[in-house]
């Protein structure tokens, strides 16, 4: 009888892992991997593995800022200035006057083409005048990337407000300054494009519904009290919020009739055990799943504890309406204390946090990779590579530790 509940057991955890195991995948957005995604569900499907490309499928920011201001300066000389008035004051000199004909000229000649060979070309003050425009409006996108390259750990929920962030940004300087709406809006008809791909996805929403560490940065400007759906209901439309609790609330549904969410009441999970920061002050035991739990089977203890077991819709209701945390948690110490009343949204988070906004890192990693890997040194096994790149990264980060011994 206990080989076969062992066996059931197994057989059980493996279905379970075969549906879990394929995670999102954060990539730029180059046509060459939209087919390897479509292969890759393909591959997938034969093998009985249900997997959604387009949600599977995370873009990765930074380059979705380079291709919004690359359309900015590959068709700057063809905007319309119609709406434009005759003249207007210059964004940075007060008392200097731009008039819209000479301006246009100056934008057929192409003036970041002739700024390329500086020392043939020769630049008037029409032609520095359109370029200072394009720095002004490509400031922004910059600082948008930067807070984005600027983090430790690029997470969705920290990249979704400061992508918003940089679109109203760009919005309001359309309005305050007109004279830029023409650049402006090359650039944000593609970035609202991509925008309204996350709101089709459920990674993004899930990633900003699941509480988040708060940074300081000045590019996020959201008030840290914006957790769960909070911000989404300030920044998403009422039909689009509507949309992701019903999202999230079929999701806990199958994720309850697929797996034990329920906790065990003795001892915490033994997820939590790999999922807690070295820095936590919490103790936590190491246990195994217990089949008694999985099958409702009698235990050991001599008095159990009463389980309020409450449904998906108790669980979502008591996680939107509990108080929010404090400016700076930690999320995963925040779920080392709170899994156990939210076991479903728990194992969501645990599946969701960790998705990265960025291929940045992984793309740092592959130019590591090659000024180790040189003509002159090219027979490194993949097990050496790899610990050297290990080793590369951990000394990088003992170097950059400046507070070390505070």
């Amino acid at each position: 009888k206990i080989c076969k509940l062992i066996i059931e057991a197994w057989q059980q955890y493996f279905l379970m892992l075969k549906d879990n195991l394929i995670g999102h995948f954060t990539l730029d957005n180059a046509h060459n991997n939209d087919t390897a995604m479509r292969e890759l569900s393909c591959l997938l499907t034969l093998h009985g593995i249900d997997f959604n490309l387009v949600d599977r499928h995370i873009i990765c920011f930074p380059h979705v800022l380079n291709i919004c201001s690359g359309h900015v300066t590959d068709e700057y000389m063809v905007v319309n200035f119609a709406s434009i008035s005759e003249a207007w004051v210059d964004a940075l000199d007060g008392n200097k006057v731009i008039n819209k004909d000479a301006y246009i000229e100056a934008l057929q000649c192409d003036p970041i083409a002739l700024g390329h060979d500086i020392v043939c070309a020769q630049l008037d003050d029409m032609d520095w005048q359109v370029l200072q425009d394009m720095e002004v409006v490509l400031k922004i996108p910059h600082s948008a990337q930067q807070c984005m390259l600027g983090e430790s750990f690029p997470l969705l929920s920290h990249a979704v407000p400061s992508f918003k962030t940089f679109m109203a940004q760009w919005e309001q300087l359309s309005l305050n300054k007109p004279c830029f709406a023409p650049y402006i809006e090359i650039g944000l008809h593609h970035a609202r494009s991509y925008y309204q791909h996350m709101g089709e996805t459920n990674a993004y929403a899930i990633a900003m519904f699941l509480p988040f560490q708060i940074t300081a940065h000045p590019q996020t400007q959201f008030n840290p009290s914006l957790h769960r759906f909070t911000w989404i209901e300030l920044n998403w439309e009422e039909f689009e919020v509507h949309e992701v609790k019903r999202a999230v609330l079929n999701m806990m549904t199958q994720l309850r009739m697929t797996v034990n969410t329920q906790p065990d009441l003795h001892q915490p999970n033994e997820l939590l055990q790999l999922q807690v920061p070295r820095s936590s002050n919490l103790q936590v035991a190491f246990v195994p799943t217990k089949l008694a739990t999985q099958y409702n089977l009698p235990t050991m203890h001599a008095q159990q504890p009463v389980s309020n077991v409450q449904t998906a819709e108790q669980e979502l209701t008591s996680y939107v309406t509990a108080s929010c945390s404090p400016e700076g948690t930690d999320p995963l110490s925040f779920w080392a204390v709170s899994w156990s009343m939210y076991p479903t949204l728990y194992h969501i988070a645990m599946d969701y946090l960790p998705i990265q906004a960025l291929a940045v890192p992984c793309e740092c990693i592959f130019s590591s990779s090659a000024e180790m890997m040189t003509k002159r040194c090219n027979q490194i096994s993949p097990i050496l590579m790899e610990a050297l790149q290990m080793l590369k990264f951990f000394f990088k980060k003992e170097q950059l530790n400046f507070t070390r011994g505070w």
